[in-house]
């Protein structure tokens, strides 16, 4: 390189030379400055780094989409493309923003290990979770777990509330609490040793008039004579509640599957899925998968019969018309179905098998027929169980589950944690591989 002679500098000139001399360097080094407008972000791939130019930065991901837009330019300035570098007019630079960052492909798992508002590191008092179904709106992740409180070394489920825990980027995790008891529902039955808030699942759907409403789909003990398993839905106007029960009376009944098996918690783990045209399918089941379709309500199944009292609480409820579809062909089913859609195929993950493994099947349509596409996660440590949730996040896509990875953890004290799920070109799943920090 050819060395240029600087003409002679006063002291003030000079350090504006070096001043910059150092921005440019800041520049080409990926830092957003001061300076005028310059080249939006351009991703390296999966799990790369994002680069940040001098107005703004994109930031894409291996999964299909990319994730959130670029951040503002400076003043006078353009902002950067998502991909492509963006050429920004003179002006003052812009900075980046959190959601520039990439996805992350490793988690300090598990995510929930203490009851504090930072859940992951604490400090605070350790809390065990468990059936994680996660709800994506407005930007924002919103995960919804059961709670275990039984004592150490003692056995049995007991489980009185569910918990909400949110974030922005899949690593800083906010502790919203308890939003909601087993007993919200009137007709729920439970007692000091065991409140059956069994694994639930909480989805958006605006109404009629354009508001947002939030069901929670929740099995508990109650709804008949005797024990068993009922499956209750509550409504609220934000994902933090309070919910309220929708109905008065379970939205499946024990009797609705009478026939289909035995044991009286086979109406366990619903999944419900708004598709893209409307219609709305609930798949639930252990031991036994079923579905039905829902009413564009949320509340109600398509085709059932009901009147209502002077308060508008339902009587005199019957099937009707509804019909709950029994499926028998899905290998090794055992529990915990999660039903989701990524492109243009439908994914039913469920756990198989006992202790528990994480299979998953594919279809062109939310009824079916489902192609078996073996095991994804394999057993996790120190946990006969194992529910999922599978989705998509800012260009991303995650699995939610539980394993037994806590100090005194066990099958009844279990913990969230969450991996990327990445898909090969025809659609169907990599296996998963479990991270920890």
């Amino acid at each position: 390189m050819k060395r240029r002679q600087l003409p002679f500098l006063g002291a003030q000139s000079l350090a504006l030379v070096i001043a910059g001399l150092w921005l440019t360097a800041c520049d080409s080094s990926g830092q957003a400055s001061s300076g005028a407008g310059g080249a939006g972000g351009q991703a390296e791939g999966a799990g790369g780094q994002a680069e940040t130019g001098t107005t703004a930065t994109g930031s894409t991901s291996s999964v299909a989409t990319t994730s959130s837009s670029a951040t503002t330019g400076g003043t006078g300035g353009g902002t950067g493309g998502t991909i492509d570098p963006g050429e920004g007019g003179g002006g003052t630079g812009g900075t980046g923003g959190e959601d520039d960052a990439p996805p992350p492909t490793e988690f300090d798992n598990p995510i929930i290990k203490y009851d504090a508002p930072d859940p992951t590191s604490g400090p605070g008092d350790p809390i065990f979770t468990a059936d994680g179904a996660a709800m994506v709106w407005n930007n924002k992740v919103y995960l919804y777990t059961g709670h275990d409180e039984q004592a150490e070394g003692a056995s049995g489920y007991r489980m009185f509330d569910y918990r909400l825990w949110t974030s922005s980027d899949m690593v800083r995790w906010e502790n919203e609490g308890a939003v909601m008891r087993y007993d919200v529902f009137s007709w729920a039955r439970g007692g000091e040793s065991t409140g059956n808030a069994n694994a639930g699942q909480v989805v958006h759907r605006d109404d009629k008039d354009g508001n947002p409403k939030f069901y929670f789909y929740a099995p508990v003990e109650g709804g008949q004579s005797g024990y068993g398993i009922s499956i209750g839905v509550a409504v609220a106007d934000k994902p933090e509640g309070p919910f309220k029960d929708a109905r008065g009376v379970p939205l499946i009944f024990l009797a609705d599957t009478q026939g289909t098996a035995e044991h009286s918690w086979r109406n366990l783990d619903p999944t419900v899925l708004v598709d893209d045209d409307g219609r709305v399918y609930m798949y639930w089941g252990n031991g036994v998968l079923y579905w039905v379709e829902l009413e564009q309500d949320m509340i109600h199944l398509k085709g059932e019969t009901y009147t209502t009292d002077g308060s508008g609480k339902m009587q005199n409820r019957s099937l009707g018309s509804a019909q709950i579809h029994v499926l028998k062909d899905i290998p090794s089913y055992t529990e915990a179905p999660f039903l989701s859609k990524h492109g243009n195929l439908y994914y039913l993950t469920y756990a198989s098998g006992f202790p528990e493994t994480i299979s998953y099947a594919t279809s062109t349509s939310p009824e079916g027929p489902w192609q078996h596409r073996g095991v994804i996660l394999d057993r996790v440590p120190n946990s006969d169980t194992i529910h999922q949730s599978l989705f998509d996040f800012k260009g991303a896509s995650y699995l939610t589950y539980h394993n037994a990875g806590l100090p005194t953890g066990g099958s009844y004290r279990r913990s969230t944690c969450v991996d990327r799920a990445y898909f090969n070109d025809d659609g169907t799943l990599k296996k998963i591989v479990p991270t920890h920090k």
